[in-house]
């Protein structure tokens, strides 16, 4: 049950980055004429980033439950974790930095989805 929480996590916060970095890329190639993606509802409810999502999600599986629900991930969103780990620890050791003039990859986090 806990993996699959963090699955639907990581899937909710990739599809989120994806809709932003295609933001990005189209705005930067047309100028400022587009509007900006809809952020999904159930972050804009929380009004929380897409790692901060994930980091709520997985701050509430119980840590006894941690290591089996991680060993349940398939492939893809072992990696898309560790991307967004790299933000969690990136924001530890510089704490007031700006996620966008970072370069961390896809979704600001160097995952690949």
């Amino acid at each position: 049950m806990a993996g699959e929480q963090i699955i639907e996590a990581l899937e909710l916060a990739d599809t989120e980055c994806t809709a932003n970095k295609n933001y990005e890329e189209q705005k930067s190639v047309n100028g400022a004429a587009l509007l900006q993606p809809s952020r999904n509802p159930i972050l804009a409810a929380l009004d929380l980033e897409p790692e901060a999502y994930v980091l709520k999600v997985i701050e509430k599986v119980q840590s006894t439950a941690l290591q089996d629900a991680i060993l349940t991930l398939p492939f893809g969103k072992v990696v898309s974790l560790m991307g967004y780990i790299n933000i969690w620890a990136y924001r530890v050791r510089t704490p007031n930095f700006d996620l966008n003039a970072v370069n961390l990859g896809d979704c600001r986090s160097g995952t690949s989805h």
